[in-house]
């Protein structure tokens, strides 16, 4: 039976004055009626109650606040408190970066000195 639809016929039967009966209360102790994301959960137990959709990516973080709107804002590889996807230098770029360094150290490597003849004392 949805919330509200037990309409307290007794008034200690409903112990958080919201017309709710307790035994179909959703959020005992709250007004069930209130709902300001009009998403179906109660504001005092909804915890993301500006949100609708709550948490569409699934990282247990409201929409509201979620700095990765597609992705986990729970991965944060190098452990500074920024999620992943809000790093200024991506893995990717570290890892292009890298890449590039190696790429011209070992051609610096490759060339061969070049000889003048002009001042060569042989």
């Amino acid at each position: 039976m949805p919330a509200g639809s037990l309409k307290p016929v007794d008034p200690l039967d409903d112990s958080d004055n919201d017309t709710v009966c307790d035994s179909a209360d959703l959020c005992p102790g709250a007004d069930d009626r209130l709902d300001q994301d009009g998403d179906g959960a109660a504001d005092a137990c909804d915890p993301c109650s500006d949100d609708n959709p709550d948490d569409s990516d699934a990282d247990t973080v409201c929409d509201s606040a979620d700095q990765c709107p597609d992705d986990d804002d729970r991965l944060d590889t190098n452990a500074d408190g920024v999620p992943d996807c809000s790093q200024v230098i991506s893995t990717l770029s570290v890892w292009g970066l890298t890449t590039l360094a190696l790429l011209l150290l070992t051609s610096t490597k490759l060339r061969r000195p070049r000889i003048d003849v002009r001042t060569s004392t042989c």
